[in-house]
């Protein structure tokens, strides 16, 4: 009985978990647009302004200020999250005391850190290409070894796993081109919005 229950209350939970998510489905648009016009410009770019109380929390804690507050980076990239790549990030940095310098020296730790993360983004994009490359080369090759192999009579077993070898590596290669290629692609685009985001300042100096 115990058990019945158990499972009657976890069907409970999923179909409202069900009724749940349908429900935030339908009003997704609505919740998009909200958050997006807390951020959208009249000139359609996205400005994500950062409010900083201390010119001391720009810096790691643990760093002799070579290093950006890695809760600035949380904060900018949660905020670019619902914007489409399209759309040009305009990231304004307020705080009073920092310097000209400071500001230069900011503007560069905060554009190097994004281009290291396109540059990770545009080699998984490449990569993937290759393998999508080497293993559709493959399935082929293990496909017309099949054939070869199916002529000469070759045994069963051997068939079979050449025919498994050509299965799995065209499937993988569909795989690479046609599903993790778009996703790496939408990373790329995403990473590369902000590496050329425009960096402000505003404040007093």
């Amino acid at each position: 009985m115990k058990n019945e229950a158990k499972e009657f209350r976890k069907k409970q939970y999923f179909r409202k978990l069900e009724r749940n998510i349908n429900i935030i489905k339908k009003n997704y648009n609505d919740i998009s647009a909200g958050i997006l016009r807390g951020v959208m410009s009249d000139s359609g770019e996205a400005v994500i302004d950062v409010q900083i109380k201390n010119k001391e929390e720009l810096y790691h804690a643990f760093s002799d200020k070579s290093q950006i507050n890695p809760l600035i980076y949380d904060y900018i990239e949660s905020m670019v999250y619902p914007v489409s790549a399209s759309v040009p990030v305009k990231i304004v940095i307020n705080s009073n005391g920092v310097s000209k310098e400071e500001q230069c020296g900011i503007k560069r730790l905060i554009q190097n850190y994004y281009i290291l993360i396109l540059c990770d983004k545009q080699q998984d994009y490449e990569l993937n290409l290759i393998k999508g490359g080497v293993l559709l080369a493959a399935g082929f090759l293990f496909m017309f070894l099949y054939v070869f192999l199916d002529r000469i009579f070759a045994a069963a077993l051997i068939l079979e796993i050449a025919s498994i070898a050509a299965t799995f590596s065209l499937w993988e290669a569909v795989d690479c081109f046609f599903l993790k290629r778009r996703e790496l692609s939408i990373n790329r685009l995403n990473a590369g919005q902000l590496a050329t985001s425009e960096i402000t300042f505003s404040g007093l100096v």
